[in-house]
């Protein structure tokens, strides 16, 4: 993925030196109307992009930052509980190899499995005592959900979603 260059400019906006636009920055969980809790939704009239701000990897010269839109690419939880369809066709190994070191999200098993199989992404509250009731699950598949195949599951506060592994 590829990272833009960007400048602050006083009147809180970003002038993408790339593509020489300006983007207006919306922290996440921020909204016109205050802070939302699960997955972000702005209404399309605000013509606002919810964005992440990220570091670099490449040494710089600049030691600039980069901005990216959450919810496009599988690169941190916050991408899943925005868009769960960035799980779609992907495997468990690559999932949880992205994922499973995430902070404040502690790595579980299925617990009302009887084969013991599947895996759990469970968030934990800032002090690290309750669970938030956000999770991503992998389920293997069973013949009572999706006719075998292997699926995710997530759910966000705003609801529960059923991806299949494979489509």
């Amino acid at each position: 993925m590829c990272c833009f260059n960007i400048k602050n400019t006083p009147d809180l906006a970003y002038t993408n030196e790339i593509k020489n636009s300006v983007t207006k920055v919306v922290p996440l969980g921020a909204v016109d109307g205050g802070i939302q809790g699960g997955p972000l939704r702005i209404p399309n009239t605000t013509g606002s992009t919810v964005l992440e701000e990220i570091t670099i990897n490449v040494v710089s010269e600049s030691g600039k930052t980069g901005l990216r839109p959450v919810g496009l690419f599988l690169e941190s939880v916050n991408d899943v509980m925005t868009n769960p369809s960035v799980l779609r066709g992907k495997s468990y190994g690559f999932v949880r190899n992205a994922l499973g070191d995430s902070q404040n999200w502690i790595n579980d098993v299925m617990r009302k499995s009887t084969r013991a199989e599947g895996w759990m992404l469970r968030e934990v509250n800032l002090r690290g005592t309750d669970f938030t009731g956000r999770m991503i699950q992998y389920h293997p598949g069973t013949p009572r959900h999706f006719d075998g195949a292997p699926y995710w599951k997530v759910s966000s506060g705003n609801g529960t979603f059923r991806i299949p592994l494979n489509f």
